[in-house]
């Protein structure tokens, strides 16, 4: 085959062109992390365990200045009264906005069976999950 005849199939690999220059595409995704944290029923747990949430949720906003960060079953432990209602609802609500979320992370040195359910949701939905259990109840100390 001539040089006239040859088609632009016919382009030798050498020849290709380079490859784009990264886009927007390429760069850090935004995180918008759900913060799952044990709450628990009994009163003096729940309230302990309301107080470590908050230190979390501090912690992380510090910590992790560029991300959108919620714990939107917070404001329900705080207003509703702990009945087995409340607490369905509660569940039901956190796991309808836990989709709105790509990120949860796990923080207060234990998965709760409320936490197992939003983390079994969050894998479902392709959410990344950042394990942070292993540091314990309360948030490590700031540098």
């Amino acid at each position: 085959m001539s040089d006239d005849e040859k088609t632009e199939t016919d382009t030798p690999v050498a020849e290709a062109e380079a490859p784009e220059e990264p886009t927007e595409a390429s760069e850090p995704k935004e995180v918008i992390a759900y913060i799952a944290h044990p709450v628990g029923s009994h009163p003096l747990k729940r309230e302990e365990n309301l107080y470590q949430a908050k230190l979390w949720f501090e912690w992380l906003l510090v910590e992790y200045p560029e991300w959108a960060i919620s714990m939107p079953w917070l404001i329900y432990c705080q207003q509703l009264r702990e009945t087995p209602e409340n607490r369905a609802r509660g569940i039901r609500d956190d796991l309808r906005m836990l989709k709105t979320h790509n990120t949860i992370v796990l923080v207060g040195g234990e998965l709760s069976p409320g936490m197992s359910a939003e983390l079994e949701m969050a894998k479902t939905h392709g959410l990344e999950v950042v394990d942070l259990l292993e540091l314990g109840a309360r948030p490590p100390p700031r540098a």
